[in-house]
């Protein structure tokens, strides 16, 4: 908050205005807890290195279905698309914060766990939240990755850290020294759960409801 402050003086007769500006800042220890505890810099975009097999390409939505007027007969298709498309977009946005070569150390407080330092977790970059998961990777000495990648689910986060539940094949050959591939994923449940709200106002005829006419709006009221 900033506030004017003015002093008058009397000066051989005639006032004398000082005008300041006084600013004051209110916190507490709540507000202090949530700073930003590092100096945010936009990660660079790391390229797909996990292996996979070849992909075929396939036929892509017309263009014409985002480009034309919404209406109540595409209107299931061209959501569902753009769905599709703000998916694509969260997973290249999480993929940014891929780490390499980290470790990782056994949970203090619960040894089934292990503990992954994440940076930036705390102010959700990346954004990771319990029952989220994540992908690990062995790296050999040399830094080449292991073929099996492990899943990995949030138990806890904790400020700078997240500790997570594997099973029991990493668990076995886990060393604390271990250095891993860090792979971020999207939770997808939200997005089904919005594919689902499409096909349900499909299958329940709440087309009308979405797009109300006049004749239907005297009807409901």
């Amino acid at each position: 908050m900033v506030l004017p402050v003015s002093i008058c003086l009397l000066l051989q007769g005639k006032d004398f205005h000082i005008v300041r500006s006084l600013k004051a800042v209110c916190s507490n220890a709540l507000v202090r807890d949530l700073l930003p505890t590092i100096p945010y810099e936009k990660p660079a975009y790391k390229v797909n290195t996990v292996p996979s097999t070849s992909i075929e390409d396939g036929l892509l939505p017309p263009r014409s279905l985002l480009e034309a007027p919404m209406s109540m007969k595409q209107y299931a298709k061209r959501f569902s698309l753009l769905l599709h498309i703000e998916e694509h977009q969260m997973q290249l946005d999480i993929r940014r914060y891929d780490m390499e070569g980290v470790t990782m150390q056994v949970f203090k407080e619960d040894k089934k766990l292990l503990c992954l330092d994440v940076p930036g977790v705390a102010e959700k970059r990346p954004s990771v939240l319990p029952h989220d998961h994540l992908f690990v990777c062995p790296l050999t000495q040399n830094g080449v990755r292991d073929r099996t990648e492990y899943k990995g689910y949030v138990h806890r986060v904790l400020n700078e850290r997240v500790a997570l539940g594997f099973g029991k094949k990493l668990m076995a050959i886990f060393l604390p020294n271990m250095k891993f591939a860090v792979r971020f994923v999207v939770n997808r449940y939200p997005l089904r759960m919005q594919h689902r709200a499409v096909q349900l106002a499909v299958e329940h005829n709440c087309m009308p409801w979405l797009f109300p006419t006049p004749d239907f709006v005297i009807l409901a009221s």
